[in-house]
């Protein structure tokens, strides 16, 4: 599956109108966040992995939730939204929180694709291997990196074998490693086979180019979108602690 897929419509959002009091704004502004939360987390809205994490830290107002089983958050959020979350919803969370958990996304290839399909909403098939996109990868590194900053504020690098892994992806398209797949090893040198031809030279150039230049787009179309999920998530008021504040 392709990352950049349509932008969900964030238009049923009922917000609070002007002419209503305070506490009626108050009130409708809880109902609509709640309903926007759980719309996210049943699937309804097709939302990336760092928006569910936000959502849930939030809620959870910390982090502790990280290390909790699958089946376990799975039944809170049963329990405080009232929705069952689907397959590829969980496996955005878990891939994420890996992610920033583990280094594997940075050592381990096999890893490092499994997050790249379930970051993009693809199939995560534990028993059989699924080769992530280059749009994928470059999605998931970039995902991830928008996290992980590390405990001093740098960025982890990527292992030998991750970067060959995805260096062979860029081979097999033809393309020179690019932001953010920048940590690839350089294949330009090998020439990709072309012919002495320069008008079929010129042609292949500019079709890798456009691909380059499509996934490129694809990312900054993302990453605008992400910043729009998260926009959204402000219209909060259901957290837990919030919950009890009211409810004493």
């Amino acid at each position: 599956m392709e990352p950049d897929k349509q932008q969900p419509s964030f238009a049923l959002v009922d917000l609070p109108t002007v002419d209503k009091s305070a506490s009626q704004q108050h009130i409708k502004n809880d109902r609509a966040s709640l309903d926007v939360k759980r719309r996210m987390l049943n699937g309804e809205l097709e939302v990336f992995a760092t928006t569910l994490v936000a959502l849930l830290t939030d809620h959870f107002d910390s982090v502790d939730w990280f290390s909790w089983e699958p089946d376990v958050l799975g039944q809170e959020v049963e329990d405080d939204f009232g929705v069952k979350m689907p397959i590829v919803v969980r496996d955005k969370i878990w891939a994420l929180v890996s992610s920033l958990t583990t280094d594997r996304f940075y050592n381990d290839p096999l890893f490092f694709n499994h997050v790249s399909n379930a970051l993009s909403g693809g199939p995560t098939p534990m028993q059989t291997f699924e080769p992530a996109t280059l749009d994928e990868q470059a999605w998931a590194v970039l995902e991830v990196r928008l996290s992980d900053s590390g405990d001093n504020g740098e960025l982890e690098e990527f292992g030998a074998e991750v970067a060959g892994f995805v260096g062979k992806t860029l081979q097999e398209e033809e393309i020179n490693p690019f932001p953010p797949l920048e940590f690839a090893p350089d294949i330009s040198k090998g020439g990709f086979g072309m012919t002495g031809d320069p008008g079929m030279v010129s042609a292949a150039f500019k079709d890798r180019e456009d691909r380059k230049n499509s996934i490129q787009d694809m990312l900054l179309q993302n990453v605008e979108r992400l910043h729009q999920e998260l926009d959204v998530l402000k219209i909060r008021g259901d957290s837990r602690k919030e919950r009890q504040r009211t409810t004493r």
